[in-house]
């Protein structure tokens, strides 16, 4: 039982493992696509299925990132085929 516990253990870890290399590899792909005055005021918050979900500091942020929303997600979905949708909310 004891090998069954360690599997359950090293398999979440290597999935909790992934999943964070995964946003940082997006995290990076955002920073590539966005100007510094835009990555001020959005953050990636959220990774729900297959979708991004982004907040914004402002609707003046909001405004600017859903510009630019379209190209980025193509850039992403270059690595991350099963990312469908990007959504941005205002804090």
């Amino acid at each position: 039982m004891a090998t069954h516990i360690k599997n359950l253990i090293q398999n979440f870890i290597g999935a909790k493992k992934k999943e964070v290399e995964e946003r940082v590899k997006i995290r990076n792909i955002v920073d590539e696509n966005l100007d510094e005055k835009l990555k001020i005021g959005v953050e990636l918050r959220k990774i729900h299925k297959n979708t991004l979900i982004f907040y914004a500091s402002s609707s003046h942020f909001s405004y600017e990132f859903n510009l630019k929303k379209r190209t980025l997600l193509e850039n992403i979905q270059k690595h991350f085929p099963y990312i469908k949708e990007i959504k941005i909310r205002v804090e």
